[in-house]
């Protein structure tokens, strides 16, 4: 083995260690502060790492997009509504959440409750920016 080939091996293992030390660091945190890893933390964890990550950056911020949905529903479903009512962004985020309601029924899966959780989290965002 070369000494490059060493020094990249003793690196990786150096790495490797400290990521193990900063998990039971975070471990030992929790734990202090009663905290107990369950599947719902897991879900509200993916789905909160999902909303304040790269999709805000993609497609801007919730109430923007739903904003933009709701235009479009407005064009497309407006001579549905009532006078003088048009779809919010918060009704988006209503119909999202249904949206992932209905996939459940038809098949149970993980990554439903995972974007049920997100898209509450941003419906009530919009709730503050609309009001």
């Amino acid at each position: 083995m070369t000494n490059a080939e060493e020094a990249s091996a003793h690196y990786k293992e150096l790495a490797e260690q400290a990521e193990a030390l900063e998990k039971r660091v975070e471990e030992a945190e929790k734990a202090e502060q009663g905290y107990v890893e369950t599947p719902r933390g897991e879900v509200l964890l993916e789905a909160r790492n999902l909303i304040v990550g790269d999709r805000n950056v993609t497609y801007g911020s919730p109430t923007e997009n739903f904003k933009n949905i709701a235009d479009f529903f407005n064009i497309r479903f407006g001579h549905k509504l009532a006078a003088g009512e048009t779809f919010t962004a918060t009704d988006v985020a209503d119909f999202m959440i249904l949206v992932k309601v209905a996939r459940n029924i038809a098949q149970t899966k993980r990554d439903n409750f995972v974007d049920i959780a997100g898209y509450a989290a941003c419906g009530y965002e919009t709730t503050l920016d609309e009001n």
